[in-house]
């Protein structure tokens, strides 16, 4: 269970080398928000291989925590 995950709402991830083998999108280098945590996942808000804006349901194992640097904060203040 995710009651004692590493992330909370509004953290910002990158996807690790171990997530490329998992995930086709939210691979290695990848970068979202937390929007939600789930009982054994997070849901993640991010562009898509399209550069749209997208929710991922994802594992957090396969994240680390990352800075706002690369993700921009107004179009996920739109959303809210």
């Amino acid at each position: 269970m995710l009651s004692q995950t590493k992330f909370q709402i509004g953290d910002y991830v990158i996807g690790t080398k171990e997530a490329t083998a998992h995930y086709a999108i939210t691979k290695e280098g990848w970068t979202g928000q937390i929007t939600e945590i789930r009982k054994y996942t997070i849901m993640v808000y991010g562009k898509d291989n399209c550069d749209r804006d997208r929710w991922f349901e994802v594992e957090p194992k396969y994240f680390e925590s990352c800075d706002s640097q690369n993700f921009n904060q107004n179009e996920f203040q739109q959303i809210l």
